[in-house]
């Protein structure tokens, strides 16, 4: 506990995206970082509720909740992992978790486009990144692969 009274620069807390809230009596809470913010139909949706309720369930032991870049805003999805990544802290890693949303969009993309790939995600800037490598026409996929939020490079047929 703090006894003595706390100053937060607000460029320090823009600096790591964090979402401040102050209360009636002036207290000032963290409720999470800008950038785990999940957009559903136009509302912000923080983590942790969604953290929390699927907590309740006696079957989950560890619950993260990321937004799935999409370009139209409208799929979900639930994925059930037999372990969740973890900072060297023991604190989930979400970055992680966004690479793989990734990862799964752009192999349904492919899957329904019927072309040949391979997908390999990481970070960029704080930004996920997909590295794919295709065997087949790309151009109805790399239109599509514009229309999400992740930067991405296709290298293969089309080069």
């Amino acid at each position: 506990m703090i006894d003595r009274p706390l100053v937060l620069e607000l460029e320090d807390l823009a600096a790591v995206e964090a979402l401040p809230h102050v209360d009636a009596d002036g207290y000032v809470y963290l409720a999470g970082r800008a950038k785990d913010r999940i957009i559903r139909g136009g509302h912000n949706i923080g983590p942790v509720p969604v953290e929390e309720a699927l907590l309740t369930h006696p079957g989950v032991t560890a619950a993260a909740a990321v937004g799935r870049p999409d370009a139209h805003a409208v799929p979900k999805a639930v994925y059930v992992v037999e372990s969740l990544p973890l900072t060297a802290v023991g604190k989930i890693f979400k970055p992680r978790l966004r690479e793989d949303a990734v990862r799964r969009v752009v192999l349904a993309l492919l899957d329904r486009a019927g072309i040949a790939g391979t997908v390999e995600t990481s970070t960029r800037d704080g930004v996920p990144h997909a590295e794919i490598t295709v065997t087949g026409d790309v151009g109805a996929l790399v239109a599509e692969l514009r229309r999400h939020t992740f930067t991405h490079t296709v290298r293969g047929a089309h080069e």
